[in-house]
């Protein structure tokens, strides 16, 4: 069998999978940009604006994990208006990127555009695109071979949710705007709290914004669960081995119904988050730095025995999974959410356990689950807010901080993690290790591969076929990976 190179499409940044003649499936990822080197010898403020250029899906995120390890090396304070500010800002980039995904990644593998020429519905817009798809046979748009899963009426109620989720996500992207200055770059989040005035118009209008949005989410949340009813194999396909990673979520204030603790989930029991992220490269094009290079991984693309671009994240030589089913997982096991928390009720009607997620319909079935526990936090974050008072403290300082810090957060895909090196506010190193990266990672020098291979390698897939593709491809896509954020 000779060496295979499959192209998986609509992911960020691309995402090349390689085949090799026994069989193994590796992801190889894109050439580094080597945006971690770019950043040494900058002030750490260009760090908070520069790293959310890495990824559109989760640029937000490396700007809160980069400010968060800033203000760790320096010390700095944060007040609370300006602490619910950020978690708003998060809450509502997952929100907005779970819909994308659902609707614009992952939902073309099991309803083909070519479904759509077949339309006869109402909508004027849907019927016009099915008139022209009927006339081009010729566009590969047209001719998508992917079998329809789908009655006809559900086909064309997806097709209908899926033009609407255009709308939903421009209005939780105004409300991002209204707090992050501009989206998808957001520039209000500095040392010390997010630079905007909290007022009453500011709430009222992200309160108004968020009764918009809510409505959706319960119809994006019924396409997902009808997905999962619909497609044979979707809860058990996909497989992992269910060791979860999380770093938490919404914990100012105490333990509340929509926080979501930090910890690791491994053989049905909860494990602190202790130890340091390390990152392996037995099997990545990477050399170990040098006295020149400083601490910056050299890219080597003709190492020995290497096949991929990405690293490889490991705690305690473990292989992680991240992302909303591990945030469920260690949420449910913690005891931080109830068995009838509305994110966990919704796995429940997909018939999947939060601590058994590890497949391709449980990762799905967890963002679905997700999104009412994002919708629930912003409205807990609008109801505290306290307008009038400042959202950010002033630091002395901030600028000129020495030492070492680590910030971590939660993005779509999973926990994110920068951490800085900095001698009197100039970076004399940066590491990211971001959740593609957790999820995409090679083999490492144990032989041990991480949870988007050991998931297509246990399902028997030829990409020499196109059903070994299509199957491959919905796997990557549970996964939420980002080919951009996996390789910095």
């Amino acid at each position: 069998m000779t060496t295979i190179r499959f192209q998986v499409p609509r992911v960020e940044g691309g995402a090349a999978l390689i085949q090799d003649g026994t069989g193994h499936i590796g992801v190889e990822g894109r050439p580094t940009r080597q945006a971690e080197k770019a950043l040494t010898n900058r002030h750490i403020s260009e760090a908070v604006f520069l790293t959310q250029q890495i990824s559109a899906e989760s640029g937000m995120c490396h700007a809160l994990a980069s400010v968060r390890a800033w203000e760790d090396a320096a010390g700095a304070q944060v007040d609370e208006n300006g602490m619910l500010l950020r978690e708003l800002l998060q809450s509502l980039h997952l929100l907005q990127t779970h819909l994308v995904h659902f609707y614009y990644r992952a939902l073309p593998d099991y309803l083909p555009m070519a479904a759509l020429a077949e339309y006869h519905g109402s909508n004027p817009s849907l019927r016009r695109v099915g008139a022209r798809l009927r006339q081009d046979t010729r566009s590969t748009w047209s001719s998508a071979t992917i079998p329809l899963a789908f009655t006809r009426q559900d086909a064309d109620q997806l097709a209908v949710n899926m033009a609407q989720a255009q709308r939903v996500v421009g209005t939780l992207q105004r409300m991002s705007a209204l707090v992050g200055g501009k989206t998808p770059m957001v520039m209000s989040i500095g040392p010390g709290g997010v630079g905007v005035e909290v007022t009453e118009d500011l709430v009222f209008r992200l309160d108004r914004y968020l009764s918009e949005v809510e409505p959706f989410v319960s119809e994006a949340q019924d396409d997902a669960l009808l997905l999962n009813r619909t497609v044979p194999g979707l809860k058990n396909g996909g497989r992992g081995e269910g060791a979860f990673l999380s770093s938490g979520f919404g914990n100012i204030g105490g333990k509340s119904s929509t926080t979501l603790p930090a910890g690791l989930f491994r053989e049905d029991n909860i494990h602190p988050l202790e130890g340091v992220f390390l990152e392996e490269t037995a099997k990545s094009f990477y050399t170990l730095p040098t006295a020149e290079s400083g601490s910056v991984m050299l890219p080597d693309p003709k190492k020995d025995k290497a096949y991929s671009w990405v690293k490889a994240p490991r705690l305690g030589k473990l292989p992680l999974e991240v992302g909303a089913a591990a945030r469920l997982a260690v949420g449910k096991t913690s005891g931080y959410l109830s068995a009838d928390h509305p994110a966990l009720a919704l796995m429940a009607r997909a018939g999947i356990d939060p601590q058994h997620s590890a497949t391709s319909g449980g990762r799905m079935a967890a963002r679905a689950g997700e999104m009412s526990l994002l919708v629930d936090r912003a409205r807990e974050i609008l109801a505290r807010l306290i307008p009038g008072k400042p959202a950010a403290r002033s630091s002395w300082g901030v600028n000129s901080a020495s030492g070492t810090g680590v910030g971590r957060v939660e993005a779509p895909a999973g926990t994110l993690q920068h951490k800085v090196w900095l001698d009197d506010g100039i970076i004399t190193s940066y590491d990211i290790i971001s959740p593609s990266a957790w999820n995409g990672s090679p083999a490492d020098d144990k032989g041990k591969s991480g949870p988007l291979e050991t998931a297509l390698n246990g399902q028997g897939i030829d990409l020499s076929s196109k059903w070994g593709q299509r199957l491959a491809s919905q796997i990557v896509h549970s996964f939420q990976f980002s080919g951009a954020d996996a390789v910095e």
